[in-house]
Order: structure tokens, then C-alpha cells, then sequence
């Protein structure tokens, strides 16, 4: 045992020495008395190497200080009749004080100056999620379909797909939790197909969920909801299309995928599909909005327009991005974003595309070293490159072909060819096609 881990022991001992002297009663005779001074004392030399954050009780030693807080936890079976604290004086110079709170078993030395615990901020994905389907941003064709669904309380078997961050998880939560109320904790089984893939799940937890026997106002049903369920094997969505067959009247199962497709043709036909698209730049704005407010984020607009770009329509990493930023930088501008978010900065990729067009191949060539050089994903630059060319201002023909040439280049970047040789080829097709644009 170590040399702190002996004191922590003779600390506990002491305490617990304290506690049986005084035989659970809350009268103390003049030989407790001395008992606890003495035994004070001896916690305050032990107390100088330790070092403990205060919690229930505390022993306090006035006129001169006592030293390092130590604390420590008690293994005697504290008595849940000392409901107050117990207060000894002598002659002014020491008072000594025993409090206990019931949930707890902490004895706590502390000197007068107490330590503040450091407040360690939830994810403001989690924070601000929305708890009712009304509540849900963008969609708003399918959080429609939901809101019946929740209104008159008939829940079908539901697939729920769309890209990452537009609400399919938070849409089914929320909805489990307007249909079920107070019965949510015992009527909702929470699945991430990710991880919990395999066709024993489905022999096993789920099976054995459906055939528990939960009581439920009319009406209402258990809720199975498997998230990322496209990831699940072929054998685990051949069982799970028996099981909903089975227990069709007492459970309903809510599926939110990617990629609906993936999903075998047996379920899609037993569920009713409702489809998520990504947000809309104004949609994640308002909700950014929203929580800048909230949060008091210092930020300039520009810097929420880059937390947008960087976020192409999921709310979800728009959170994060600004989170990230803020905890990182006190402050939301655009240099501070495309720092946290590491991705090309969309100026440097727009001159690329400003160069081309001017002729000025070198210069276009230049710039894509420098972005390769920085460390950059081949894969983050040409996705950036594509959302720059859609939105350029060129002309209509130029525009399909620039579209045409880089998804091509994406396509033979994605199989494992040479990444910066495709990147400079993709450069070279962009300017052929700029030089034949220009003599016809």
C-alpha cells in the first residue's frame, strides 16, 4: 500500500472511531469530547498531503487553517436518525462539526475555501433536440405524416431514410415519447442496428421485448426502434420480417436508415416509408440562430455561413461545427470555422475554378498543390470543388461539363487511382473543355 493510500485508511479509521465513540446517540459526554479533539488533530497532520474535493460533512478547525481538504468514504453503516448536525466547542479556539446526509457516506475535512467542481457542457445536439415532432425542423411534408401519427395514436410499422442529420431519430423519439408518455422507459426498445446487427438480437433482445407484457393505455403499442438499420445483415432482416408478423398487435417497429435500399423488399412492404431530405441553408440558419441566442456565441455572420457551407444540409454537424468553434475559439468567423472543420476553404477552390476560366492553368495548378500540400483529403477537395462549380456563375454548357468532367475524376479517386494525378487531370479535361467552349 502506498504512502497516500495508508493515510486515506488511517483517515477512514479515524472516522469511523469518531462515529462508534459516540454509540449512534447525539449526546456526547466530556470523554467523546477529547476523543474527537484528539482525533481532529491527528486528521489535520494526515490531511496535509491529501488532497480531496469537500462533499457532505466536514470537520473545520478555526484560528489557524487546517490544511488540504481530504475526504474520504466511509464504510461504517452511517444511522439515518442523525438528521442534524452535531456541534462541539472548547473555549472558542476549535469547533468541530459533524453533518450527514442520508444518500451519502462521505466524512469531509475542508478548509473554509471550497473547491468549485468544473461544469462540463453536454453536446448541444443533445441540448437542444427537439422532444416534440412540431418542434422538428425542415421536412415538413414528413414530420406532417408524423404529427397524424401522433395525434390519433395508431402507429403503422414505419421506415424512416434519408441522409445523415435530418431528423429521423429525434423524429421517432419524439414521437415515441408524445404516444407513450409516462410508460416511454418500459414500452421503447432503442437499437443501433451498428452495433447491434446480428440475427441473435432479433432471436434474442427483440423477441424477448415483444413478448413482455406492458400495460399501455388503448390504443397504444410497444415501440422497437432500430436505428441505422441498413447496416443490419440479410439473416437478422429475414428473422425480424417473421417477428413483426408475430407480435403485430401489441409492438410496432420504427427503422431509420441512410439508404432505404438496403432494406429487403419483405419489410419495406410491411412498413410505411417516410422520406427525409437535407435542410435547407435558412432551415439549419434559423435553428443556429436559436442557439447562438441561448448560448450567448459571440459570432459574425459570415462565420455562420461558413458553418453552413461546412455542414451541406446536416444539422447535426452544423451543431457540432459550432460548438466546436466556440469552445475553441470564443468566437464564430470564418477563419475560426474552416480551422475547426478541416476542410478546404471554399476561396481557395473558387480561385481554382476563377483561374481555368481565365486561361491561367499554372496558377489553377499551383493552388491545387498548395491545397494537397496542407494535408487535405483528395476526396474533401473534389467534393468542395463540385459544390463550388454548382453554384458558380459560369455559363449553363460550361457549368454540365465542369459537373460532368469532376464526377468523373471522383469516381476513378474513390476506386484508388493516383489521387494528385487525378486532381491535375481533372484540371487539364476543365481547361480542354474551357478552350473548346470558348472556339465554338
Amino acid at each position: 500500500m502506498g504512502r497516500v493510500g495508508c493515510q486515506q485508511w488511517m483517515c477512514q479509521k479515524l472516522a469511523f472511531g469518531l462515529w462508534k465513540e459516540q454509540n449512534w446517540v447525539q449526546s456526547i459526554d466530556s470523554g467523546t469530547h477529547s476523543f474527537l479533539l484528539r482525533n481532529v488533530l491527528k486528521l489535520n497532520r494526515l490531511s496535509q498531503s491529501l488532497k480531496f474535493d469537500p462533499a457532505v460533512g466536514f470537520l473545520r478547525r478555526e484560528g489557524r487553517p487546517l490544511g488540504q481538504a481530504a475526504t474520504f468514504i466511509s464504510s461504517a453503516p452511517f444511522p439515518s436518525r442523525l438528521k442534524r448536525p452535531l456541534k462541539f466547542e472548547t473555549g472558542g479556539r476549535v469547533s468541530v462539526s459533524v453533518s450527514l446526509l442520508e444518500p451519502f457516506q462521505t466524512i469531509t475535512m475542508a478548509s473554509s475555501s471550497s473547491t468549485n467542481n468544473s461544469n462540463f457542457d453536454i453536446p448541444w445536439v443533445e441540448k437542444y433536440r427537439p422532444t416534440k415532432v412540431a418542434d422538428i425542423v425542415g421536412n415538413e411534408d414528413a414530420v406532417s405524416r408524423l404529427q397524424v401519427v401522433a395525434h390519433d395514436g395508431n402507429m403503422p410499422h414505419l421506415i424512416l431514410t434519408g441522409p445523415p442529420g435530418t431528423g429521423k431519430t429525434t423524429s421517432i423519439l419524439a414521437l415515441a415519447h408524445e404516444l407513450l408518455g409516462q410508460n416511454y422507459k418500459e414500452a421503447v426498445l432503442e437499437l443501433n442496428a451498428s452495433d447491434d446487427r446480428g440475427i441473435d438480437v432479433v432471436r434474442n433482445k427483440i423477441k424477448m421485448f415483444a413478448q413482455t407484457k406492458v400495460t399501455l393505455p388503448p390504443g397504444r403499442h410497444k415501440i422497437v426502434i432500430l436505428d441505422e438499420a441498413d447496416s443490419m445483415t440479410g439473416g437478422a432482416q429475414q428473422a425480424l420480417r417473421r417477428t413483426m408478423e408475430i407480435y403485430a398487435s401489441s409492438t410496432r417497429f420504427a427503422l431509420a436508415c441512410n439508404t432505404s435500399s438496403k432494406i429487403i423488399e419483405p419489410i419495406q412492404s410491411r412498413c410505411a416509408i417516410v422520406r427525409f431530405s437535407r435542410l435547407s441553408d435558412q432551415e439549419i440558419l434559423s435553428r443556429l440562430l436559436v442557439v447562438v441566442e441561448a448560448e450567448k456565441v459571440p459570432y459574425v455572420p459570415e462565420g455562420l455561413e461558413a458553418i453552413i457551407f461546412t455542414a451541406d444540409g446536416d444539422m447535426r454537424q452544423a451543431l457540432n461545427n459550432l460548438q466546436a468553434t466556440y469552445s475553441g475559439f470564443r468566437f464564430v468567423n470564418q477563419e475560426n470555422v474552416f480551422k475547426v472543420c478541416d476542410q478546404p476553404h471554399p476561396l481557395h477552390v473558387k480561385n481554382m475554378v476563377r483561374h481555368v476560366l481565365e486561361g491561367k492553368f499554372d496558377d489553377a495548378c499551383a493552388g491545387l498543390k498548395q491545397l494537397y500540400d496542407l494535408g487535405y483529403s483528395p476526396t474533401d477537395i473534389i467534393t468542395t470543388l463540385f459544390r463550388i462549380i454548382k453554384n458558380y456563375d459560369m455559363v449553363e454548357y460550361l457549368k454540365l461539363e465542369f459537373m460532368k468532367e469532376t464526377g468523373f475524376a471522383h469516381m476513378r479517386i474513390c476506386e484508388g487511382v493516383g489521387s494528385y494525378l487525378q486532381l491535375c487531370g481533372l484540371l487539364a479535361k476543365l481547361a480542354v473543355v474551357r478552350e473548346t467552349a470558348k472556339a465554338a
